[in-house]
């Protein structure tokens, strides 16, 4: 039938589903979206993770490795005089002494790095859950959208859209930065 045969009835009808199914499609859109960057920040979240525990893992190694410089260098001063040729020993003490200094150095800069890295997990595993949050809300919306049509019920509708854009909200103040803190209690 064309427009002109249609009832008012049948044509409100018709224009309903359409617009119910584009805001289906463009909610799919978006969750599919915000499911992305959820993946993609939750690969960030292991990777930064990773990273710090390597960077405390090379703190350590650093630490023992000092300490067991320390413990020679007390060593080589508690031998009595004359024991060890002395010029011997005095270089001993300065290799110990620039052991040490290089093992701290090395222990800072490593623990600079790891807790950098842990910056980046809490800020990664944040912008997850908000991501993770965003999505369910755009898979419930496409949900009550989707009935809507069936029932045919504006209001439904209506209601499923308003969910959808806290969703999209939700994913563009995250993309852009902003410290929201949505949690789902589970």
């Amino acid at each position: 039938m064309s427009d002109s045969t249609k009832t008012p009835e049948e044509q409100a009808k018709e224009s309903f589903e359409r617009r119910s199914a584009v805001t289906v499609a463009i909610l799919a859109a978006v969750c599919a979206f915000a499911t992305l960057c959820a993946s993609n920040t939750n690969s960030d979240v292991l990777l930064a993770a990773t990273n710090a525990a390597d960077q405390w893992a090379y703190f350590q190694s650093n630490s023992v490795k000092g300490h067991a410089y320390e413990v020679e260098e007390q060593l080589a001063d508690m031998l009595q005089p004359g024991c060890v040729d002395e010029a011997k020993r005095k270089k001993f003490e300065e290799t110990c002494a620039k052991s040490i200094a290089k093992y701290a150095e090395g222990k800072e800069k490593a623990k600079t790095e790891a807790e950098k890295q842990q910056g980046l997990v809490v800020v990664s595993a944040r912008k997850n859950a908000n991501y993770g949050v965003a999505a369910l809300l755009l898979q419930v919306s496409i949900v009550v959208v989707s009935i809507s049509i069936l029932v045919r019920k504006n209001a439904l509708w209506a209601g499923g859209t308003l969910v959808g854009l806290g969703g999209l909200a939700i994913t563009l103040l995250t993309m852009l930065g902003f410290k929201i803190a949505v949690q789902i209690p589970y």
